[in-house]
């Protein structure tokens, strides 16, 4: 039977229901002939995610010496960081040896205390990346060249401050672009060119402040179009005129002055309950290709995974973040993948890694316990070999030692990240207030900029040019602070040349701040029970049959959305969203 319970963190009723049960004890390992089953969480699934999310810095970077060759390198732990700190090419070598760090488990200690103690020893990685050029300020990310200042990349080339993008180039300032070139300011956008200013877009070009489009072209401040081309505000119009309201968006005061227009016109316009598409039996949003799957965000091609985030091409998972990649079985876990099965608590588990509990940035490994930056190998406990037999028997014994210490079943305490929580993915995903942070115990970092080395220093953004035209390259020898947090950027070369060919203002405001903008716009991920607020005729809603005067009532479809009730936006099933778009 489902159960309800209190997080034992914000004390807010969470239900444990039976499909999470069931999978808790399909999942529960055997070690010595018994199986110990992992218990019901204790923790409501934000918190989960949160205290899962808060080992996962993405975006903050630390100029600092590599420990191992004396080269200056970027890195996501500080100079002052616990622990040595190798760059990626070194890390990944043979020129070290995790084992040596090997410690014998202490039955008079906690474990989490003992794996803190390890982790305080063994290496970590300076940045998580692979088979990237030229990609120096950029972390989580494979497979990429020439990108600047983003993250959480795949297949990109040449961009700048983007997060979560896959197969993209020349694009800045967006969050969550698949397949799109030469795009600016784009949030939840696919298979898009020269798009700026635009949110869930796909396959839509040379247009400007686009929302719900779908295949258009040359259009400007339009909401929930298909197949359109010069349109104004869903207004058909000349190329001459579209080409004059195009002109004004080439200043900063034409952009600052359409934003809020555009704003308030696409709230006329129904928003479907949650964007993606192509799915069956789920809840969450910015879904795709996938079915029996709950309380999930931003996900791809998953099947019967619950309480999941970032994760793409994963099946029968619960409470994982980022990653996936033909993965299957895992479970509390952040940062695993690819081909990995049956892993527990784990923060960073990649390639080929099964059957490990409580491990840290290991590589093609099985059968692993409490084990840092071990690569190929088998029956380790605290980056000591054991064998199959001395392996089994010792878990089995820790395993009953931890429940005792209430410590089985349950993720890496936050305390223990060696991470500030405001460096973290928890803090944009689930933010919490000084205060509150105090209270649990977690650390917050005051942003730092060392000032750069230039010519000449803009205090007031505003007083830079309106328009890239007016703007001579002598800004590149410039900083400029920031108008909202008073931090100083530059602007690099091709970035200037990506403004000029596009014809765009330069942005006021540092890097991070944009970001924190963007996410602004994104949806929470949290999610609410709510109505269709349909009341459109035609729609064959449910209660017409109860209807007066031969109008339709309102729909009756009911869903989770992530769009809050007090929001102004008129929330559709995806029934009477699809008969009401253009």
């Amino acid at each position: 039977m489902s159960i309800n319970k209190n997080c034992k963190q914000c004390q807010k009723e969470f239900t444990v229901t039976d499909d999470d049960l069931a999978f808790y004890k399909k999942i529960s390992p055997t070690f010595a002939g018994m199986t110990y089953e992992i218990p019901a969480p204790t923790l409501c699934p934000v918190d989960r995610s949160r205290e899962r999310q808060s080992y996962r810095n993405m975006r903050s970077l630390y100029k600092r010496k590599c420990d191992a060759t004396g080269e200056t390198i970027y890195s996501i732990f500080p100079e002052n960081a616990p622990f040595p700190v190798y760059k990626t090419d070194h890390w990944w070598s043979d020129k070290w040896d995790p084992m040596q760090y090997g410690q014998d488990y202490d039955f008079s200690k906690k474990f989490f205390d003992q794996f803190k103690e390890l982790m305080a020893k063994v290496p970590q990685i300076s940045r998580f990346e692979f088979s990237n050029e030229n990609c120096d300020y950029c972390n989580g990310l494979a497979n990429n060249r020439d990108c600047y200042l983003s993250f959480n990349l795949d297949y990109c080339e040449n961009v700048f401050y983007l997060t979560d993008a896959r197969e993209t180039k020349d694009s800045i300032d967006c969050l969550g672009l698949k397949g799109c070139e030469l795009c600016y300011e784009c949030i939840r956008c696919a298979d898009c060119y020269n798009l700026n200013y635009s949110i869930r877009c796909a396959s839509c070009s040379d247009s400007y402040f686009l929302s719900d489009c779908r295949s258009c072209k040359n259009c400007i401040g339009c909401a929930n179009l298909t197949n359109a081309e010069y349109q104004i505000f869903n207004k058909k119009v000349v190329p001459e005129e579209f080409e004059k309201k195009k002109k004004e968006l080439e200043s900063r005061e034409g952009v600052e002055a359409f934003r809020p227009e555009f704003e308030k016109f696409q709230l006329q316009f129904p928003k479907k309950y949650y964007y993606g598409h192509s799915n069956e039996n789920f809840s969450g949003d910015d879904i795709r290709n996938s079915k029996n799957s709950h309380v999930v965000y931003f996900a791809d091609d998953v099947e019967n995974c619950n309480y999941c985030n970032y994760v793409f091409g994963a099946k029968d998972c619960m409470d994982y973040d980022i990653f996936g990649g033909n993965s299957h079985h895992i479970y509390n876990c952040v940062a695993t993948g690819e081909n990995c099965s049956y892993d527990a608590f784990c923060w960073g588990c990649w390639r080929n890694s099964s059957n490990n509990y409580y491990c840290s940035t290991i590589d093609s490994s099985k059968n692993c316990f409490g084990c840092v930056g071990i690569k190929h190998k088998e029956y380790c406990l605290l980056n000591k070999q054991y064998s199959k037999e001395e392996y089994e028997s010792l878990v089995a014994k820790i395993i009953e030692k931890m429940k005792n210490d209430g410590e089985w079943g349950e993720f890496f305490p936050s305390q223990n990240s060696p991470f500030a929580f405001n460096e973290t993915l928890a803090y944009e995903y689930y933010p919490l207030e000084k205060d509150e942070l105090a209270k649990r115990g977690l650390r917050f970092k005051e942003p730092e900029d060392n000032i750069p080395k230039v010519e000449k220093m803009i205090g007031d953004a505003d007083t830079l040019p309106s328009t890239i035209s007016e703007t001579s390259e002598d800004v590149l020898g410039w900083a400029i602070k920031c108008k909202e947090s008073g931090r100083p950027f530059v602007i690099q070369g091709a970035e200037y040349v990506f403004y000029k060919n596009k014809n765009l203002p330069l942005p006021r405001f540092h890097p991070e701040i944009r970001h924190q903008k963007r996410v602004a716009m994104r949806n929470p991920y949290l999610l609410w029970h709510r109505q269709c607020m349909c009341e459109e005729s035609g729609h064959g809603h449910p209660s017409s049959a109860e209807a007066t005067d031969g109008k339709e009532g309102k729909c009756k479809t009911e869903f989770e959305t992530t769009y809050a009730p007090e929001r102004p936006e008129k929330i559709y099933c995806e029934s009477c969203y699809q008969k009401s778009v253009i």
